[in-house]
């Protein structure tokens, strides 16, 4: 099974490199409230017959974060009303039922024009019109391309000579035996 002697660890740079520049274009894209979006952005090679994967995981809503949301699917609510207090975002409102109110208003505001939102402007968010609004992670894999590119070639080379040592051993063995 697999390539060579080629391991998980074969790939660590490749799947250290992501988690990085992930967790950069979060930052980046101001999509870091509370940090633990961030915090669970995840890489993993994992072995798969005869090839190998470099699995990235994070949060659930990191998935919305990157690709946005259909019109017509409402997030839960309480989940907007937990980031608008870590973005003191409606903290003039007096009472908490108002809070809340807001809170729906903006979920019902996503259900109707999705994320992101097909046209209006916020006051309240001046970066919001000058960041890439989804497919960000996606574009770390194209923004690094080359390192990534380095990194696979040396482990095919890693493999090549993994295959011509066994070919060669296993030569050699057979010629002796005869």
């Amino acid at each position: 099974m697999g390539a060579g002697n080629i391991s998980a660890n074969d790939w660590q740079p490749i799947c250290d490199l992501l988690v990085q520049k992930i967790r950069e274009k979060i930052a980046e894209q101001d999509h870091n409230a509370t940090g633990a979006l961030s915090a669970s952005v995840e890489a993993q090679a994992k072995e798969l017959g005869d090839r190998w994967v470099v699995e990235v995981k994070a949060n659930h809503y990191g998935r919305y974060v990157n690709n946005g949301r259909r019109i017509g699917s409402m997030p839960p609510v309480e989940a907007i009303y937990e980031w608008l207090k870590v973005r003191n975002i409606g903290v003039e409102l007096q009472r908490e039922s108002e809070r809340r109110g807001l809170a729906f208003v903006i979920a019902k505001s996503i259900r109707e024009k999705g994320i992101p939102p097909q046209g209006g402007y916020s006051p309240f968010y001046s970066k919001g019109n000058s960041i890439e609004r989804t497919g960000f992670a996606d574009r770390v894999i194209e923004e690094n391309f080359t390192e990534i590119e380095d990194v696979v070639a040396d482990l095919i080379g890693k493999a090549a000579d993994w295959i011509v040592f066994n070919q060669y051993k296993n030569t050699y063995k057979h010629l002796n035996e005869k």
